[in-house]
């Protein structure tokens, strides 16, 4: 049977994130290796917070950027390629809590910075980017659901759309070229293809596609990167694809199974029945990712790209989100049994498992 956490946690992605445009609190790490998360007073994380604190987390240092203080959700979505600035979303929420405005704003990663807000909307806005010359992609849907990739081009002020039909995307490491996720229905039916896309020169490359149905469409429109990513050297792309109907052999349980594209070879496999969240290491050579294996609670495994190995990480039992710290550390988030939330790190030479904050 599947773990019954695990199934509540893809419970409330489904139901609950997708399509509502809600700020995810999941931290940044930027290329020094410096957290950027929002804690609140207290210095306690939550996934989904109602206010809080942009903080930042250093070698056991802890720097709070006390102006960047909204009074609404809030997520860092990205590090500058020189480490120097941040971008995040504020969501303004309803007298119901229900999201109705997005504003798209920077900071200089210093304790005495002023945000700034250069961008406002009433459509959702899920994800947004720094491109290695400073300007800023984003993507903003429409009432009908529909993506469009936007670039603002910050000297200039202006705002162009580079792609439509969009669901997902990330940038490269280099930030030089995007990966990206669209919907297309040319051929009859409604399959995505994912492509690497140079913005520069609006070169693009097909690197894989999937039969894609409406569950599937909402669901990588509201997680985003949650459900893939693609390896620093632009070779392997990880996926979790939620529909198992059109998997042969066909799959029972209604959850993602985990899937690995290698571009050059141009092949694909299964490598998980049950999983979400996947990661590539920093080298791109191990890929972790949230899974339950042999019946047990959710966990955190990681699997070698070299060896085709895969094995659970001590103490990760019961894992929400994870994120990549350094080549052998990873960070976790866990639900407490008081329904609050901790932030971890665990060294993967040792097991050793550390906070990150006080709380």
């Amino acid at each position: 049977m599947i773990s019954m956490k695990l199934l509540a946690f893809l419970l409330l992605l489904v139901l609950f994130l997708s399509g509502c445009g809600l700020s995810l609190n999941q931290p940044a790490v930027g290329p020094d290796g410096t957290i950027a998360v929002f804690l609140d007073e207290t210095g306690t994380y939550d996934f989904l917070p109602e206010n809080g604190i942009l903080t930042l987390l250093h070698d056991g240092s802890i720097t709070q950027i006390e102006k960047v203080n909204p009074a609404n959700p809030a997520g860092v979505l990205d590090w500058s390629l020189d480490g120097e600035q941040l971008l995040f979303v504020e969501t303004e929420v309803g007298e119901w809590g229900e999201p109705n405005a997005w504003n798209l704003s920077l900071t200089d990663a210093q304790a005495d910075s002023e945000p700034l807000t250069f961008l406002s909307s009433t459509e959702p806005i899920l994800d947004a980017a720094f491109t290695a010359e400073g300007n800023v992609t984003y993507l903003v849907f429409d009432d009908e659901g529909s993506g469009a990739l936007m670039l603002l081009d910050r000297a200039e002020d202006t705002q162009t759309c580079l792609l439509r039909n969009v669901l997902s995307y990330q940038p490269a490491v280099s930030k030089l070229s995007l990966t990206v996720i669209q919907l297309d229905e040319s051929e009859g039916f409604p399959k995505a293809c994912v492509s690497t896309y140079v913005p520069a020169t609006g070169e693009m490359e097909p690197i894989a596609s999937f039969l894609l149905t409406v569950q599937m469409e909402e669901i990588l429109a509201a997680l985003g990167c949650f459900l893939w990513d693609m390896d620093s050297s632009g070779t392997c792309l990880a996926l979790a694809l939620y529909d198992q109907l059109l998997i042969d052999p066909e799959v029972e349980v209604d959850a993602p199974s985990l899937y690995l594209v290698d571009t050059i070879e141009e092949t694909g496999r299964r490598i998980a029945l049950l999983a979400v969240m996947p990661a590539f290491s920093p080298d791109g050579s191990l890929l972790a990712y949230v899974s339950v294996e042999h019946e047990q609670d959710s966990a955190v495994y990681l699997y070698n790209r070299e060896t085709e190995q895969k094995d659970k990480v001590p103490n990760s039992d019961g894992a929400v989100t994870l994120f990549w710290i350094d080549q052998r550390t990873l960070g976790l988030t866990f639900e407490t049994d008081v329904e609050a939330y901790q932030l971890v790190k665990i060294l993967l030479d040792t097991g050793e498992v550390l906070p990150l904050t006080g709380s």
